[in-house]
């Protein structure tokens, strides 16, 4: 069942980095190549899925390796969030530019705290299968 959900997150997850791929181009640089490895780890998730379907203890392995690369991307791309907002700044009011710049450290702060929080939960969840005595997988492993 979790598979299935994995599945699910990985292709709605594609879907979301195919659309924000103009404005990863608009930036460039480091931005597109972050982006560009999250849409690999979109594919990654929707493989370790559908191995998790098919009760196969590497899918768990390989989707908590793409969440862990995940909250890497998502970190490395907060560190970037001046370039992010220089690329919206034509579509805020000077009163929201103004509070946008005056705090954003905050901004920054707050969305890698939602980022860690909400891998966090995501690992936990794939993990679920591993921590179920007699959960049915097989003993294959990602590696080796």
């Amino acid at each position: 069942m979790i598979g299935i959900f994995i599945i699910i997150w990985a292709v709605l997850n594609g879907i979301g980095s195919i659309f924000g791929i103009g404005d990863a181009i608009a930036i460039g640089g480091l931005f597109l190549v972050i982006h560009m490895i999250g849409i690999l780890a979109s594919v990654g998730l929707g493989i370790g899925g559908g191995m998790m379907v098919q009760y196969q203890k590497r899918g768990v392995h390989l989707t908590l390796a793409m969440v862990v690369l995940g909250l890497i991307l998502g970190v490395a791309s907060m560190t970037m969030l001046d370039d992010l907002l220089e690329l919206e700044n034509d579509e805020l009011t000077e009163d929201e530019q103004a509070f946008v710049e005056a705090n954003n450290g905050l901004i920054a702060g707050i969305g890698l705290v939602a980022i860690v929080i909400c891998n966090g939960m995501c690992g936990l969840i794939v993990a679920i299968p591993l921590m179920i005595s007699n959960n049915g997988l097989d003993e294959s492993k990602l590696i080796g």
